[in-house]
């Protein structure tokens, strides 16, 4: 019995070969038990990663972080003119 799901639509392309693992991971007794189609896996999937996901993090710090120095400001060590005689 499918419920009816409020969804918003993602557009989301994945390697051959992860395709193939999820074709493989639905001829499993949960997802046929589940009736699981792709769609439902990939929810099923994405909500689980993200619960560990965040669930891993340390409490304190933030999901993206600022780089610790400015990118832009390179060192003149790191710096190298490709078109000098060096």
């Amino acid at each position: 019995m499918a419920i009816k799901r409020y969804t918003h639509g993602q557009n989301v392309r994945f390697e051959v070969h992860v395709v193939k693992l999820l074709d493989e991971a639905l001829q499993s007794d949960w997802c046929i038990s589940q009736e699981f189609n792709r769609s439902d896996l990939i929810r099923h999937l994405v909500r689980t990663g993200l619960t560990n996901f965040t669930k891993n993090q340390p409490s304190n710090r933030e999901f993206i972080t600022p780089l610790e120095r400015d990118v832009s400001e390179v060192d003149k060590i790191e710096r190298k003119d490709l078109f000098s005689d060096e």
